[in-house]
């Protein structure tokens, strides 16, 4: 249903009527989904905090690789020499897909579109229904607006993933917490 969603607002932008649901014919209905798609791709790749996953991935039996599972769209360890190749690790500092024992690695995983947090859902519509209209309609003033529309978004959904991060810059950072830690000490 969240796809018809994002389907009738880019055919609202254009000033066409809403489709009853995605079965029905339009000239423009592949390009719509086809943006959808990558827009959704490109937006979730970044890594987020509803699409980030630290797990254990064992090694396999049969050829002592590491596969990951299909609905990854990236990943990253504590140590950067995890790239993903295929559907496999590749550990860049030893040059190889064999491994012998399990990796501890973050992944980046495609969440579908029904099951994205709402804000994250309203992100990555208002950029596709943006894209499209740049792309096939072209109206500067509707265009400017829908480009406003997504950065506001744009802007939530970032000050959320750092909420939900619990980023606190003197915590994470050391040297901050040996002044904070210092500062203390003169007080009593």
């Amino acid at each position: 249903m969240r796809k018809l969603d994002v389907i009738n607002a880019m055919l609202g932008s254009m000033g066409e009527h809403p489709l009853n649901s995605l079965e029905e014919p339009h000239g423009f209905k592949g390009a719509m989904l086809g943006v959808l798609t990558r827009i959704n791709l490109a937006r979730q790749s970044i890594g987020w905090y509803f699409n980030r996953e630290t797990v254990t991935l064992p090694v396999s039996a049969t050829d002592s690789a590491i596969y990951v599972p299909a609905d990854t769209l990236g990943v990253y360890g504590k140590e950067s020499r995890y790239i993903l190749r295929g559907r496999r690790l590749y550990d860049a500092s030893l040059g190889t897909v064999t491994f012998t024992e399990p990796a501890t690695v973050t992944l980046i995983r495609n969440v579908p579109l029904e099951d994205l947090p709402e804000l994250a859902f309203q992100c990555i519509a208002a950029e596709a229904v943006y894209t499209f209209q740049k792309n096939y309609d072209g109206d500067s003033t509707k265009t400017r607006d829908l480009k406003d529309e997504f950065g506001r978004l744009l802007a939530e959904l970032s000050a959320e993933d750092t909420r939900q991060a619990k980023a606190n810059m003197g915590l994470a950072n050391p040297r901050l917490a040996l002044i904070k830690l210092r500062s203390r000490r003169l007080w009593y």
